[in-house]
């Protein structure tokens, strides 16, 4: 009877033996960079649970990795060794500082909080036990275990948007998202300063227009009261014409002779006729029927306070 084989020992280790876990440190990789690095040195703002903050730092090394693959600017933050508070409420640490060419964008990461009733303190306790004044918010806000970015653009309004883990959702699910809003916010802002320029440029242009329209009216204008005023001098001349061919008709005294060819050489120094003093300047370039629809430039009164 033969004896039964041996088993294979070398076989059975092979199958029974657990896989190996990859550390957080071979996981990041040896050229971390020095915000990721800070992350992981002074964890202050991720949960207190050590295998809870394994996933925000990975999540955080693979947003600094999409944006480098994205060709987007990265300025990095160092992080305190303790959380930094705003009224009261905590809303992370600044992580990185994104740009695609136009629009900074911030990311922070830290714990998501929730609002809770305030319970009241040992000393806040104790004041109330002696009828004394007690001043106590109504809300805490207090740690709820869950990792999260909040992005602020240039234009960031309450505390910016939030990606938080979920249950279904890793963080660093939301990397793409984050990319994305990094570009978005660039191409508005690139769009807006386009509009800007254009707006600025269609103000010059208009200023232009109107400062030339201005002055082909102004021309218009001294023109205009050049021949109004050459008219009257000319009605003027014309009567004391007139007068001056009645007091020869009606005086041939050598005093009156005298007075009346003074008066004739005074007058051909007056008539516009003889004379012939033209308004300076080029002959205005504004049509009469500009002028007719545009009327006479009226004064800028400024109201008085």
């Amino acid at each position: 009877m033969e004896p039964p084989p041996k088993p294979d020992v070398a076989a059975a280790e092979t199958t029974t033996a657990e896989p190996e876990l990859v550390s957080l440190e071979d996981r990041l990789g040896p050229r971390l960079h020095p915000a990721v690095r800070s992350l992981w040195r002074h964890p202050a703002a991720l949960p207190e649970d050590p295998a809870v903050r394994e996933r925000p730092i990975l999540a955080a090394h693979e947003l600094v990795l999409a944006a480098k693959e994205a060709g987007l600017k990265i300025e990095g933050h160092t992080q305190p060794r303790k959380r930094s508070h705003a009224y009261g409420i905590y809303l992370g640490e600044l992580l990185v500082t994104l740009d695609a060419g136009y629009s900074p964008v911030r990311v922070k990461i830290g714990e998501a909080m929730k609002r809770v009733p305030h319970e009241l303190t040992p000393e806040e306790q104790a004041k109330k036990r002696r009828n004394e004044y007690v001043w106590a918010p109504t809300y805490d806000h207090v740690g709820t275990g869950v990792s999260c970015f909040r992005v602020y653009t240039d234009k960031p309004k309450g505390g910016g948007t939030r990606y938080a883990e979920t249950k279904s959702r890793t963080l660093a699910s939301f990397v793409p998202v984050i990319i994305q809003a990094v570009q978005r916010a660039s191409e508005a802002k690139r769009e807006r300063e386009e509009q800007q320029r254009r707006w600025q440029e269609q103000r010059r242009l208009e200023e232009i227009a109107r400062r030339e329209l201005a002055e082909r009216r102004s021309r218009y204008e001294k023109w205009e009261a050049s021949l109004t005023s050459q008219v009257d001098a000319w009605k003027r001349s014309e009567e004391v014409r007139a007068y001056l061919d009645a007091l020869e008709q009606q005086h041939g005294e050598p005093e009156a002779a005298a007075f009346i060819a003074w008066a004739r050489e005074h007058l051909a120094t007056l008539d516009p006729a003889l004379t012939m003093a033209l308004p300076s300047g080029e002959v205005p370039e504004l049509s009469h029927a500009e002028r007719r629809r545009l009327g006479r430039p009226q004064e800028q009164r400024w109201p008085r306070w």
